[in-house]
């Protein structure tokens, strides 16, 4: 009896942790939006990618890299301009929850 109770007990984490996993993986990148016409985006200091980092944003994209060979996706955020320098970018990203 002792067995089976175990037995339901660790199925029941190991959902739990299944859906925690999955529910991990549903998030995907986050992305923090790269200007290439702003020049103070072309280099990049270890304390901007620092900041950058511990705003948990684990993606850059540069889009003169795809422009018009892909659709930007909606999740990328904050939307296109090349008037935001790196702080108003990261407060932005935080406001919309990204």
């Amino acid at each position: 009896m002792r067995f089976f109770f175990a037995t339901k007990k660790l199925f029941f984490l190991l959902s739990i942790l299944s859906a925690y996993q999955c529910a991990q993986a549903a998030t995907g990148p986050r992305f923090l939006w790269i200007d290439p016409r702003d020049p103070a985006r072309s280099n990049l200091s270890a304390g901007d990618l620092d900041q950058i980092r511990s705003e948990g944003i684990n993606a850059l994209l540069f889009p003169a890299l795809f422009e018009g060979r892909i659709r930007y996706s909606s999740n990328l955020l904050p939307a296109p301009s090349n008037s935001w320098d790196l702080p108003t970018q990261l407060r932005l990203a935080r406001e919309q929850g990204f």
